[in-house]
């Protein structure tokens, strides 16, 4: 989509689906876009990422709280399979809506790296 800053792309002939998001300024555009995306989605796996954490420990940057309460509902509405995120560089391992979050990196990393991993509860 052209005119906001996020898109999808999918891979493995239908297998996983990925979708591109602008965590600096997620709006009500791009929520919207992302609600219809994972709606229409038929692949497997469905994978998102964006810079900014939703869940994390660190404590120089840490959770973006006005970004979880904004994405977590449409991740664990639609069953996103797996979310990456970046910013922070440290290992976190967390329980929560998620089966397991696992955060890792060093501060050799570029930051555009991510170093973030939530896994979606199978049941």
């Amino acid at each position: 989509m052209s005119s906001i800053a996020c898109y999808s792309f999918s891979n493995g002939d239908g297998l996983a689906e990925f979708f591109v998001l602008d965590s600096t300024d997620f709006d009500m555009k791009q929520k919207s876009w992302l609600e219809s995306s994972l709606a229409e989605s038929r692949a497997k796996w469905e994978i998102a990422y964006f810079h900014h954490p939703i869940c994390s420990s660190a404590k120089t940057h840490g959770s973006d709280l006005k970004l979880r309460a904004k994405l977590e509902p449409l991740l664990l509405k639609y069953h996103v399979d797996v979310v990456f995120s970046g910013q922070d560089h440290t290992y976190d391992r967390i329980k929560a809506a998620w089966s397991a979050v696992y955060c890792f990196g060093n501060r050799r990393q570029a930051a555009s790296q991510f170093d973030c991993l939530l896994v979606r509860r199978s049941d």
